[in-house]
């Protein structure tokens, strides 16, 4: 994933004091990023052509919920701020968990290089970030 996304997630992730939370919880994160991919292996074996945004979808509630158990009061609200005033963002709650899914699918893959499940995870949330979903509209008549 780009680099500036990482770098913005995990200062998110440190603003949220999520660290010690996702390390001490790290198997189970593991295991529940795992089923959201095998969810969508499944699906994509019976023509879901949007694989790698339902992956998004379905993990999105999974990195919200560790937001939300993960984070103290004082310091989710902060974190709320520096998403609205630095990165200038108004949905700060969602933005916060879609950080924190990017900042839990880059240390998951760097974790297992080699393991073929990370290396899809990886590149699913890769490819959703760097595709081009949206086109410009046509000539207008």
């Amino acid at each position: 994933m780009p680099l500036r996304e990482f770098e913005t997630a995990q200062k998110a992730v440190e603003k949220l004091g999520l660290i010690e939370f996702i390390n001490a919880h790290k198997t189970l994160i593991d295991e529940k990023i795992r089923a959201c991919d095998a969810h969508v292996m499944a699906s994509e074996a019976t023509g879901d052509t949007f694989g790698d945004m339902t992956f998004i979808a379905t993990c999105l509630p999974l990195a919200a919920g560790i937001v939300h158990v993960g984070s103290e009061l004082k310091l989710f609200q902060d974190a709320q701020n520096w998403v609205r005033e630095d990165l200038e963002l108004p949905d700060s709650t969602s933005v916060l968990s879609a950080l924190t899914l990017l900042y839990l699918v880059q240390k998951g893959w760097e974790e297992n290089l080699r393991d073929p499940a990370w290396i899809r995870i990886h590149g699913r949330v890769k490819r959703f970030l760097s595709s081009e979903i949206l086109t410009e509209p046509g000539p207008t008549a």
